[in-house]
């Protein structure tokens, strides 16, 4: 069996054992691995493919229409909802799924994700207020978080050890070329026939590709993916640790949404806030006293996260996932309120960002392949991060078409490549029985990464609005005697509820004063961004490397 990293032993550990490399369960003679050119291997990972890239391209699609759903829906201060719901049901529900495949096999998982996530498009195109809409995004982020974690884990039963990183340097390829193409989908439907479609065009997709995953998915005898053997459907429901799974989930979506809470205006909810805080904190006690000194076969075992590379690496996930989000929706909403770019504009601002993306997490892919390790490319990856962070910082108003198209390039095609490294160490320091498992926590931190991220910034964001307006209005010189200051109040209010106002509707002479404003608060969040770069490489230096090696 592969050896587990230690801090005790060496930084680097050769993997040599084909059977560990291949998720062999030891059943000699039935776990063979599959030959990678083969046909049918290469319809499964199609399949995978696709639920990677509808999970993500869902999951952007909000974010180039935040200002366009924000006007539509009248409620631009409770708008980030509708992105922290889907991020928080992603968060709670993804630490799950490894121990559940384990038990019920890949199958059943990806084939309840993808059914739970075309209920949530449907009512996603049918909701009418917000607040319908935040549920159904909600449902909807259930379902695109089990179709992408359960992609990664059944990655590790096709492939291996070795050649992961090249083949998750594809799954991240489709990961970002959804995520930039959300972007394109949401402004041409936004344009044609309106936002709803770009939510109901998912739905026939994604059930005709369950069709496909219930014909084509199968993995060989022995495979632990294919689930606890011998074993009645109740006699598995029997063994599953729910005490565990409920704290663990109470706990999760407790932290979550005291920080959403936090995040819109702070409106007078501060003790509901802090007695919901503190309660997560104290539910995350229990489950872990729970999970250690209780649980017999807990539904994640959190002892792994005593081996430091393993924390390490959450870690980095956590504050990388803080950075892309953050850039994925505020990026665009800073083109769409600052400087008036429509939402298909933005998503066509991004494609050359989704093409070094794609670039480059196939490269860093190929050169965990060819080298058999990642010890240079976390330096690599993580100082380009933060290059990227400062570039994007560095735009204004002012700027040319051209830097716009290319100023997120750096940042986000080395945010591709660091997750595609990340995956594969932090299945690299464990033995091949517990890689579902440890796919699943590093999944959680980057989903609960992402959720925060998106909640700080748009804490941020208004915090940073509120103060920019009433500083820039209250140095307005020579204003009309036509205003009154019912109608300066009622066009402060007009600016914070609506990012487009000043673009469409705003009286001339405040026009500026609101695009200031949300200038300084963008950038506000890009300071943000910086942190987290800088933060992830600073995690990604403290990990261990392990050399990967295995007899093909």
């Amino acid at each position: 069996m592969s050896s587990k990293a230690d801090d005790t032993l060496v930084s680097e550990i050769q993997v040599n054992d084909e059977s560990a490399a291949y998720g062999s369960t030891g059943n000699e003679g039935q776990s063979k691995p599959f030959d990678t050119s083969n046909i049918h291997l290469k319809i499964i990972m199609s399949s995978l493919y696709l639920n990677v890239f509808l999970s993500s391209l869902d999951s952007t699609l909000v974010s180039t229409l935040f200002g366009v759903i924000a006007a539509d829906l009248k409620s631009f201060s409770n708008i980030s909802w509708i992105a922290t719901s889907y991020l928080l049901s992603r968060a709670a529900f993804q630490p799950l799924l490894g121990k559940l495949s384990d038990v019920f096999g890949r199958k059943s998982l990806i084939q309840i994700s993808m059914l739970i996530f075309a209920v949530g498009c449907l009512y996603c195109s049918l909701s009418k207020s917000l607040w319908h809409l935040v549920i159904a995004r909600f449902i909807t982020g259930g379902g695109a978080g089990g179709m992408n974690a359960m992609s990664a884990i059944t990655v590790t039963d096709l492939v291996p050890l070795r050649k992961r990183g090249l083949y998750q340097g594809y799954v991240s390829t489709f990961f970002f070329v959804g995520s930039i193409l959300g972007g394109v989908v949401a402004g041409m439907f936004q344009q044609t026939i309106g936002w709803r479609a770009s939510f109901l065009v998912q739905v026939p997709i994604v059930l005709l590709n369950s069709l496909v995953v219930q014909l084509f998915f199968s993995l060989p005898k022995g495979r632990s993916g294919n689930g606890i053997q011998g074993q009645t459907t109740l006699q598995k429901l029997r063994s599953l640790d729910y005490v565990g799974s409920s704290l663990l989930v109470l706990s999760l979506l407790g932290l979550m949404i005291s920080f959403s809470l936090m995040s819109n205006h702070f409106s007078g909810n501060e003790v509901a806030i802090t007695v919901v805080f503190l309660a997560s904190i104290a539910a995350f006690g229990c489950f872990f006293f729970y999970d250690l000194k209780v649980c017999a076969d807990p539904i994640l075992p959190v002892e792994l996260l005593f081996n430091k590379s393993i924390l390490h690496t959450c870690i980095a996930n956590w504050f990388l996932s803080m950075n892309v989000f953050s850039s994925t929706f505020y990026i665009p909403f800073y083109w769409n309120s600052v400087m008036n770019v429509s939402p298909l504009q933005c998503g066509f601002r991004m494609i050359p960002c989704m093409i070094g993306s794609a670039t480059f997490s196939t490269f860093a892919g190929y050169i965990i392949k060819k080298t058999c390790s990642y010890k240079k490319l976390k330096y690599v990856c993580g100082i380009l991060t933060i290059v990227g962070s400062v570039i994007v910082f560095t735009s204004n108003r002012d700027e040319s078409t051209i830097f716009e198209y290319f100023v997120t390039v750096p940042m986000r095609s080395s945010s591709t490549a660091s997750i595609t490294t990340l995956l594969v160490a932090i299945i690299s320091f464990v033995e091949q029985k517990d890689q579902a498992l440890v796919i699943s926590i590093q999944s959680c931190f980057k989903s609960v990464g992402s959720t925060l991220g998106v909640s700080i910034s748009a804490a941020i964001l208004q915090v940073l609005l509120k103060f920019s307006i009433a500083s820039n209005f209250g140095q307005l010189k020579n204003i009309p005697d036509k205003f009154s200051q019912k109608d300066i109040n009622d066009i402060i209010r007009n600016a914070l509820m609506d990012p487009n106002y000043a673009a469409r509707e705003a009286p001339h002479f405040f026009k500026n004063a609101i695009l200031k404003s949300y200038d300084f608060a963008c950038h506000g969040v890009f300071v943000f961004m910086f942190l987290t770069a800088f933060i992830t490489f600073y995690e990604m230096t403290r990990m261990k490397c392990v050399q990967l090696r295995d007899k093909n």
